[in-house]
């Protein structure tokens, strides 16, 4: 089972995103993330070599493998070269860093982001069941589109005492505009050891902005999507957000009851943060 997102294991994010430097922005296209290098040199250029090299066994030349970004993956040709990238990570702005290197771009007529096409036919986005969770020994709340994960916690995963709260949201899986309707945008996931909390954002610079300056918060995934807070067309009902200020965490709510409630125990509203689908059940 995937269970990337759980609260056990929310410490073991990957090593290597976390020895990357981060792009200012959070990639809003994940399915997006490779760049493609056209040689303009040929193929058997020592630098063009070097760095297949460097990209299928990283601690050949670390230094090398580190100024190409840390591509996960590679993919050369007799003219070209892709190089495939942590999701995460703004595949623009990785070509800016190439490019400003300059001993580094020198043997390439081009490095552009490689964009993914799709067949003809339009494909509906999965549909998520969103549940909310709630642990009253550490005062935590927790947002789950994971059935396998939900199974988990129901069953005493996650350390145990997690339970749900009754709140249930229908969304959309982030998918790709022209290839999936409709196109939700990714909603970056995030954790902080310190307060054992999570925090959701739709917004990639505020993803970035995380990211870069940390404050204690680790990027966890793309655990479902949603629409910015118009709630318009498909996405309907909005998901506001709530910050505990005495002891620092996040709640999010589209029941007006919960919200009066979370008011008048001392937390701060933060208005509608994200829009999905509809109330679930």
């Amino acid at each position: 089972m995937n269970r990337l997102p759980l609260l056990v294991t929310i410490a073991l994010v990957s090593t290597a995103a976390l020895a990357q430097q981060p792009t200012s922005i959070c990639n809003p296209r994940p399915w997006d993330n490779k760049l493609s290098l056209q040689y303009g040199v040929p193929a058997s250029d020592s630098r063009i070599q070097s760095m297949i090299a460097a990209v299928q066994n990283p601690a050949s030349n670390p230094a090398l493998y580190d100024r190409m970004q840390r591509p996960t993956g590679i993919n050369a040709t007799s003219s070209s070269m892709t190089l495939t990238y942590d999701p995460i990570q703004e595949p623009s702005e990785l070509g800016n860093r190439l490019q400003q290197d300059s001993q580094l771009a020198a043997p390439f007529s081009s490095i552009t982001p490689l964009s993914t096409g799709c067949g003809t036919a339009v494909q509906t986005a999965p549909v998520l069941r969103l549940v909310e969770y709630y642990n009253g020994a550490l005062n935590r709340y927790y947002l789950s589109a994971n059935g396998d994960e939900m199974g988990w916690l129901d069953a005493g995963g996650g350390g145990g005492g997690w339970s749900r709260t009754g709140q249930i949201w229908s969304t959309h899986a982030p998918a790709q505009p022209v290839c999936n309707q409709p196109a939700y945008q990714p909603v970056f996931q995030f954790y902080s050891a310190e307060r054992h909390a999570h925090y959701y954002t739709l917004s990639p610079q505020e993803c970035g902005w995380l990211r870069t300056n940390n404050g204690g918060w680790s990027y966890v995934a793309t655990p479902f999507g949603a629409l910015p807070p118009t709630c318009t067309g498909d996405a309907t009902t909005p998901i506001s957000m709530f910050y505990n200020p005495q002891d620092p965490s996040h709640r999010y709510s589209s029941n007006i009851l919960i919200s009066e409630s979370m008011r008048a125990q001392g937390w701060q509203g933060y208005g509608v943060q994200m829009c999905v689908t509809s109330l679930g059940n």
